[in-house]
């Protein structure tokens, strides 16, 4: 992989890399027609920096979580919505691969605005916490990969109602239903829910196949119906339940 001079000369003319640190971006080139025009890969809320990605993309050994995506296909990246949107762009457009310029960042710096997954949280009177779930809700249902798990199997599912009742558990104040989404999203990756294995569906369970999925929530098999199983499920009561013992782990 070699760095590609245009790519230096953009990303120094905003601002975002000193020049010393310049032998650490990189162009990725990745595929851009694929069956999916969801985007193969989920960045932090602040430093542009990749959170996750699909098994395609983590198998070819390039692109790596914490990698800062300066650029995409040439256009400098200016914040993790502006990013998120170059991204949606270039994946929608169907081209045949997209140039992803990053750059890994040293050991011991240190990002002036890291809000995301594993930080310590933003509260709600801390002033940042508005700015963080304004771009949250830019996000796609696809995006906000913590709300889907905890909503897969909740009875009704994202009504307005239950994700009111979802805020309130997780100390938010909800507001809109959008907003609401967008701030159970962010709260949850603040506390690495991500990594909070007792909750069924776990996160590795959410990316399995439709049948895979189904085996892995299984609960039982009902004696008066065999061949037929209980699976994991939650009223919104149960839920809520769920949701203040993870809070109130010390882990997270």
């Amino acid at each position: 992989m070699t760095v590609l001079q245009e790519s230096l000369d953009s990303v120094r003319a905003v601002g975002r890399v000193h020049h010393t640190e310049a032998a650490n971006i990189t162009d990725i080139r990745v595929p851009g027609r694929r069956r999916s025009k969801a985007v193969p890969l989920e960045l932090s809320d602040y430093g542009c920096q990749v959170a996750s990605m699909t098994k395609a993309l983590e198998n070819k050994k390039e692109l790596e979580e914490g990698h800062v995506i300066l650029a995409v296909n040439g256009e400098p990246t200016d914040g993790a919505q502006d990013a998120r949107r170059a991204l949606r762009n270039a994946f929608d457009d169907k081209r045949d691969e997209v140039k992803l310029t990053v750059w890994k960042a040293p050991d011991d710096f240190v990002f002036p605005d890291t809000a995301g997954e594993g930080t310590a949280a933003v509260g709600e009177n801390g002033g940042q916490f508005d700015v963080v779930v304004q771009e949250a809700m830019l996000m796609t249902e696809s995006e906000r990969v913590n709300v889907k798990r905890i909503v897969c199997r909740l009875e009704g599912g994202a009504k307005a109602e239950n994700l009111k009742h979802i805020c309130r558990a997780l100390e938010i104040t909800p507001k809109t239903k959008k907003w609401n989404l967008a701030a159970i999203e962010v709260v949850l990756k603040q506390k690495r829910f991500r990594q909070y294995d007792t909750f069924r569906p776990t996160s590795q369970n959410m990316t399995l196949s439709y049948d895979r999925f189904y085996e892995s929530i299984r609960l039982r098999e009902l004696p008066q119906f065999p061949g037929e199983y209980e699976y994991v499920s939650y009223s919104i009561r149960q839920l809520v339940a769920e949701l203040i013992k993870f809070t109130h782990d010390p882990a997270h």
